[in-house]
C-alpha cells in the first residue's frame, strides 16, 4: 500500500471512530427524547379536568408508550415535548406497548379561541364527548387522555390483547387549558403545560377508573370452575 493511500485510509478510520463516539447510545437507557424548545406557560393559565386527578412525580422508572392523534395538526411537536417531560419525571420510553407500564393515548381536539365558561362545560361533558362550538377572545386547548396502568410482562411473555391483559387500572379524562393571552396560540406554551400535566397524571398511583373483571369474564371463570369440579367427580367415581 502506498504511503498516500495509507494516510487517507487512516484518516477515514479516525473520522469513523469519532463519529461513532459522538453518537449517543439508545440501548442502555431506552429511547431518548427529541430536543425541542420549552417555553414557559403564561401566569394565568388554568387547567380543567373532567375527573379528579392527583399529578405527582414518578419514583419507579416505569416504561411509557405514547400515541398521539392530532389529525388537524393543532399542536406543535407535542410528542417530543411529552417524551422529554416523561424522562424528567423519571420514566423511560419504549416503542413497544407490550413492554410498557404506562400506555398514554392522547387525542388533541381543539386549539383556538374560546372562553372559560364554555370550556368548563366542554370538559365536564367528559372523555370522548362531542366537542361543542367554542367562541371567545381567550386561548383554549382541549384534549382527551386515556391512560392505562399495567404490569409489564417478562421478556418471554407474549401479549394477545395489550389493552386488557396485565392491566391494573385506567383513567379517561378530558383536559382543558385556558389563558387570556392570545399570543400563545402562535407558540407552544400550552402544549408544554399539557405535557407537564399528563406526565404528572401518569406518575400518579391514583386512578379515576379502576379496572375490574367484566361480567363475561366472571362467568367464564365460574364455568371453568364448574367443569373442573365435574371432572374431579368423574375421576373419583372411575377410581371407585
Amino acid at each position: 500500500m502506498r504511503p498516500c493511500t495509507q494516510i487517507l485510509h487512516l484518516a477515514f478510520l479516525v473520522a469513523l471512530c469519532l463519529t461513532l463516539t459522538a453518537c449517543p447510545s439508545h440501548s442502555a437507557k431506552g429511547r431518548l427524547a427529541r430536543e425541542v424548545e420549552h417555553p414557559a406557560p403564561p401566569a394565568d393559565l388554568a387547567f380543567f379536568h373532567s375527573v379528579p386527578v392527583q399529578p405527582m412525580r414518578n419514583a419507579n422508572k416505569e416504561a411509557a408508550f405514547i400515541t398521539i392523534s392530532d389529525q388537524q395538526h393543532l399542536s406543535g411537536l407535542l410528542k417530543a415535548r411529552l417524551e422529554r417531560v416523561l424522562l424528567q419525571h423519571n420514566f423511560t420510553l419504549t416503542e413497544q406497548p407490550s413492554k410498557a407500564e404506562r400506555i398514554i393515548s392522547l387525542k388533541i381536539l381543539y386549539k383556538g379561541h374560546g372562553n372559560r365558561q364554555d370550556l368548563q362545560t366542554c370538559v365536564r361533558a367528559g372523555y370522548d364527548a362531542a366537542l361543542p362550538s367554542l367562541q371567545g377572545k381567550e386561548s383554549v386547548l382541549v384534549a382527551d387522555l386515556l391512560l392505562v396502568r399495567r404490569t409489564a410482562p417478562g421478556k418471554n411473555a407474549q401479549l394477545r390483547n395489550i389493552s386488557s391483559r396485565n392491566k391494573k387500572s385506567s383513567t379517561q379524562v378530558r383536559i382543558g387549558l385556558v389563558t387570556a393571552h392570545e399570543e400563545v396560540l402562535k407558540g407552544h406554551a400550552m402544549e408544554e403545560a399539557l405535557a407537564e400535566d399528563i406526565a404528572g397524571i401518569a406518575a400518579s398511583s391514583e386512578d379515576a377508573k379502576f379496572y375490574k373483571p367484566t361480567t363475561v369474564t366472571k362467568k367464564k371463570k365460574s364455568v371453568r370452575k364448574t367443569k373442573k369440579k365435574a371432572s374431579k367427580k368423574r375421576k373419583s367415581r372411575n377410581r371407585g
